[in-house]
């Protein structure tokens, strides 16, 4: 059953009451199907009012015959008022008036797109002719705000991962073009263009690996093995696989263990999100410093098994406060040029946040410019 149908079985029921109410008293149905009708109306009246979009019928004349709870939430106004003012108390949307007239003359439909500023809520109207001898319309009004969102949301990330795979391919297609050109006779120019080309393709590799991970994670198509991990282990092993990006400007890895916790996780998974955590960590820490691992048992209620604690700090450049809110965000970037120099696709942190969720765990970020950052990683000890 349509929005239109359950909207037009409830004004029909209205009329019918309204009918039998008025009839005199010779020719006056039974009683009991006068109250029956008032029953079924106000079981109707009951659905309409709870129904999670707005409803209302409106006269040709202007007046609002029939308007639900959510409907006078949308056009910021009361019963009172559309009983007293009609679509003229309508503070939204805008044109109302103009387009139930066309409706009503046209007797078709109508649908419009209208953003509520003062309420910030994106809405779509339809405008819908009845077909019971008046020319009275139907305006049904559904909230597309999280909709529009996710819209948006998708078409600039089709547009980021444009950009991105553009930026690696011009430069392999202006290499190959150079060495096709004469470059090929210079042997060490040769070699340095070729070595260029195999980091762009290998970027351009790293960066659709990310969005096919990224994709399988939002769709819900990503398939996690868990298995216990005694952590302390598990992180010394993770560390020593960064030891030489590390060593190329003298920063020291270094980790406390806290805890000696088992943990339920995806090995995998859980390696992607400390070697994505820990190469930020070292792309953005000063040269000579330090990059500190801790492990800690988490603070809180530990009757579903407790949950531990993975926190990565550095001392480097740190990020603008203004900046922390949207760290987690797709092709986000603090410092963009650094972040392309380093290879970085731009998603490592998206995953990681994802990837922590899959896990039913926590991630968050404290910094301070010219201080150093912090991530913290809640992860429960036991998943279901």
């Amino acid at each position: 059953m349509s929005v239109f149908d359950i909207g037009i079985i409830a004004l029909g029921i209205a009329v019918l009451v309204g009918v039998f109410s008025r009839r005199k008293k010779n020719v006056e149905p039974p009683n009991e199907w006068e109250q029956r009708l008032r029953a079924l109306e106000a079981q109707w009246n009951g659905v309409i009012e709870r129904l999670d979009f707005g409803m209302m019928r409106i006269a040709i004349d202007g007046r609002i015959v029939l308007a639900n709870a959510q409907a006078l939430r949308y056009v910021g106004a009361t019963e009172h008022d559309v009983a007293q003012h009609g679509v003229r108390c309508m503070r939204t949307p805008p044109d109302v008036a103009r387009l139930c007239m066309q409706c009503a003359q046209s007797r078709e439909r109508i649908r419009e797109d209208v953003w509520l500023a003062q309420q910030q809520c994106a809405l779509h109207v339809t405008y819908a002719p009845l077909d019971d001898g008046s020319l009275d319309v139907l305006v049904v009004m559904h909230d597309v705000t999280d909709v529009r969102r996710l819209e948006r949301v998708r078409n600039e990330f089709v547009a980021n991962v444009t950009h991105e795979l553009k930026t690696p391919l011009a430069a392999i297609q202006g290499f190959a073009e150079t060495l096709r050109s004469g470059a090929l006779r210079d042997e060490e120019t040769a070699l340095q263009f070729l070595h260029i080309i195999g980091e762009e393709a290998e970027r351009l590799n790293r960066l659709i690996g990310d969005v096919l991970d990224l994709s399988r994670m939002e769709s819900g198509a990503l398939d996690m093995h868990f298995s216990p991990i005694e952590l302390g282990a598990f992180v010394q092993r993770t560390v020593r696989m960064l030891d030489a990006e590390a060593a190329k400007r003298a920063i020291v890895l270094r980790t406390e263990i806290e805890s000696e916790a088992f943990i339920e996780a995806d090995e995998d998974r859980l390696q992607q999100i400390l070697i994505n955590v820990l190469a930020n960590a070292i792309a953005y820490a000063h040269d000579g410093g330090v990059v500190c691992i801790r492990i800690e048992e988490a603070v809180g209620d530990a009757s579903d098994g407790g949950s531990t604690r993975i926190v990565v700090r550095d001392e480097g450049i740190g990020i603008p406060q203004e900046d922390v809110p949207r760290i987690f965000e797709r092709f986000y970037r603090v410092d963009k040029a650094r972040t392309r120099t380093s290879g970085g696709t731009g998603l490592g942190l998206s995953i990681v946040k994802h990837l922590v969720e899959c896990h039913r765990g926590r991630i968050s970020i404290d910094s301070e410019v010219g201080v150093g950052t912090t991530v913290a990683i809640e992860l429960p000890n036991v998943q279901w």
